[in-house]
């Protein structure tokens, strides 16, 4: 599955890879995960893809951040610099690929604003307008699998799940969608109130699920999110046991 958008862009594939990186963070072994974590990274830079490179490092920072935080005293000096060398180390590399690749990646996110995210701003209102102007029952009940790119007329989704859903499946659907995001939300603040050790990789985990589903397609497109949600299933009994012994390990990590 290696889909190109409209501009010439890997998109299936680069998002499959960077699904992956919850799993990698939860490696024991510092110098493979950070080269793993850097060939992901890597993967984001080359696309040019600003939602995957923006969410890979926001995710990537506020993990080591948090690890940093819920650890005790004397594991938090050492936590601390290990975030700052990779830190370095991944702007080192990125710095490296951008000269050597003349890649425009900085020249895409000076412009986010410019061209309204690839055009998301248009698309985004077109749906809003046609969602307005139905009849109460497809409100309601939506209009139908794939119907926005009916209305787009070019078989464009959305690039905004909420807005897809809210079309095609109606306020009924938009409904159960947003309780499934709220549970998610739940347990990652009761991880954060017991200052469980799984709350870093968690909360990594939920910044790529809501960049990707707010500003591209994630839980309409399960080949984009099946690694994540396996990640989220995988560790599942890990997080409920959190939530009532107030630690929880993950269940896997020694294996690798």
């Amino acid at each position: 599955y290696t889909g190109l958008d409209r501009a010439g862009y890997a998109v299936g594939a680069v998002y499959s890879v960077l699904m992956m990186l919850p799993f990698l963070l939860t490696l024991k072994k510092d110098n493979l995960q950070k080269v793993l974590i850097a060939g992901v990274v890597l993967v984001a830079l080359v696309s040019s893809k600003r939602t995957a490179l923006l969410s890979t490092v926001l995710a990537l920072v506020c993990y080591f951040l948090f690890d940093a935080i819920i650890s005790n005293k004397r594991e938090r000096a050492k936590k601390i610099l290990k975030m700052i060398g990779l830190c370095i180390f991944l702007g080192a590399v990125m710095y490296l690929v951008i000269q050597k690749l003349n890649l425009d990646i900085l020249d895409r996110l000076n412009s986010i604003t410019e061209d309204g995210g690839s055009g998301r701003d248009e698309i985004w209102e077109s749906v809003i307008w046609g969602f307005e102007n139905s009849p109460l029952s497809q409100k309601l009940f939506g209009h139908g699998y794939h119907s926005v790119a009916a209305l787009r007329g070019r078989g464009q989704l959305a690039h905004n799940d909420y807005l897809e859903i809210l079309y095609d499946y109606g306020v009924v659907g938009i409904f159960f969608a947003m309780m499934f995001v709220l549970t998610l939300l739940c347990r990652l603040l009761k991880l954060w109130k017991v200052k469980s050790p799984l709350f870093p990789v968690y909360i990594a985990s939920m910044i790529l699920f809501i960049m990707f589903s707010v500003a591209s397609y994630f839980m309409v497109q399960s080949l984009r999110n099946m690694f994540l949600i396996a990640f989220l299933g995988a560790i599942d009994p890990a997080v409920k046991s959190a939530e009532s012994t107030g630690r929880g390990e993950i269940p896997y990590e020694r294996s690798y």
